[in-house]
C-alpha cells in the first residue's frame, strides 16, 4: 500500500502504477483529498489517495475462446434479447435530398408578434384582431397600436441601474464564497447612470490587491469584462480602500503638475503604471476640460499623461 500526492487525480493514479509496477487498471485506490484549483492559485489542493494492487479476483477475466470469436459473433452476442413479437425500429435514412421550404407569411407573423406583445402589456388581443384589414382606419389604429407596443418595450427593456447592481452583488458573492479569506459581503450599488461601484471589505481583503496592485489589475479586467459586455456598464472597483488611498496618493503628486500647467500652458506627468496613469488622466481631464489630455509612450515604453492645447 502506498500513499500518493499529485497535482491531478489521474496523475496521481499513474504515480501509483509505477511505484506499484502494474497497470492502472490494477491499481485499487481510495482517494483521501480531492484536488481544487483554487482561484488565481489561491486554495489549491492536490489530489491524495492510499493505492494498493487490486486482488486477482477483482480483476475480470476474458476467456481465450471469446478472445478468439470474430468481431461479428461477439456483438450478436452482447445484443439486447427483446421479447416476442416486438419488432426492431427500422434504422433512421439520411438523404440529401432537400425538403421543399415553407414559405412564411410576412403579415401573419407581425400579427403573431403583435399579439404577444399585447398579452404581455395586458392589452386585449381582441383589439387587435378585429379590425379589418385593408382600410385607412384599420392601419391608423395599427400604427398606433405598434407605436405604443414599441414605446411599452422601451421602457421594459430600459436597463434598471438597481436590479442589476443587486443582481451582479449577488453573483460575485457566489463567486468568491469558496475563497480561504475572511471577506464581508461584497456591496455593489450604482456610482452614476453608467458605473457600478464594487466594494471588498474585511480582515483579509487586502490580500486581494496583491504586490504592487497585480491583483487588483487581473481583478478588475475580469469584473470589468464580465459586466460591460453583459450589463453594458463600467465599473469601479475599490478593495480595502486600495482605490481611494491612490486617488489621494496622485492628487497630491498631480498638484505642483497642475500649477505647471497652468502657468505654461501645457505639461506631462511622469511615467505611471496601470491604475496610476487611468486615475491621473481622469484627474487632469476634470481639471483641464477645454485642454487636449492623453496617454503617450516613451522609449522604454512607460505611459504617461500629456496635457496640451487642441490644434486650431
Amino acid at each position: 500500500m502506498v500513499k500518493i500526492e499529485a497535482p491531478t487525480l489521474e496523475e496521481a493514479l499513474i504515480l501509483a502504477a509505477k511505484e506499484l509496477s502494474c497497470s492502472v487498471a490494477d491499481v485499487e485506490y481510495e482517494i483521501i483529498e480531492q484536488p481544487k484549483k483554487g482561484f488565481w492559485g489561491i486554495g489549491k489542493k492536490a489530489a491524495k489517495i492510499v493505492a494498493t494492487i487490486a486482488p486477482v479476483s477483482a480483476i475480470p477475466v476474458i476467456p481465450e475462446r471469446e478472445m478468439r470469436r470474430p468481431l461479428r459473433e461477439h456483438r450478436e452476442r452482447q445484443e439486447v434479447i427483446r421479447p416476442s413479437g416486438e419488432t426492431r425500429a427500422e434504422p433512421k435514412r439520411f438523404s440529401l435530398e432537400r425538403r421543399p421550404k415553407e414559405r412564411e407569411n410576412p403579415r401573419e407573423k407581425e400579427r403573431d408578434v403583435l399579439v404577444a406583445s399585447a398579452r404581455e402589456s395586458s392589452l386585449a388581443p381582441k383589439e387587435i384582431e378585429s379590425p379589418p384589414r385593408n382600410t385607412p382606419s384599420a392601419s391608423l389604429a395599427t400604427s398606433k397600436r405598434v407605436d405604443a407596443l414599441i414605446d411599452s418595450n422601451f421602457f421594459k427593456e430600459k436597463n434598471d441601474i438597481d436590479r442589476i447592481a443587486q443582481e451582479v452583488e449577488d453573483e460575485v458573492n457566489l463567486l468568491f464564497l469558496n475563497l480561504p479569506f475572511k471577506i464581508e459581503r461584497i456591496r455593489v450599488r450604482p456610482f452614476d447612470e453608467t458605473t457600478l461601484f464594487i466594494e471588498f471589505k474585511g480582515e483579509d481583503s487586502a490580500l486581494l490587491i496583491g504586490k504592487e496592485g497585480y491583483r487588483y489589475k487581473a481583478l478588475s479586467y475580469l469584473l470589468f469584462n464580465w459586466v460591460n459586455s453583459k450589463y453594458g456598464f463600467m465599473i469601479r472597483l475599490e478593495i480595502a480602500e486600495f482605490l481611494k488611498n491612490q486617488e489621494e496618493m496622485i492628487r497630491n503628486y498631480l498638484s505642483p503638475v497642475i500649477e505647471n500647467i497652468k502657468k505654461f500652458g501645457r505639461g506631462q506627468t511622469r511615467p505611471l503604471d496601470g491604475v496610476l496613469a487611468h486615475i491621473a488622466l481622469k484627474q487632469l481631464r476634470e481639471e483641464f476640460p477645454d485642454k487636449y489630455v492623453s496617454f503617450r509612450l516613451n522609449s522604454d515604453n512607460e505611459r504617461y499623461v500629456i496635457v496640451n492645447d487642441f490644434n486650431k
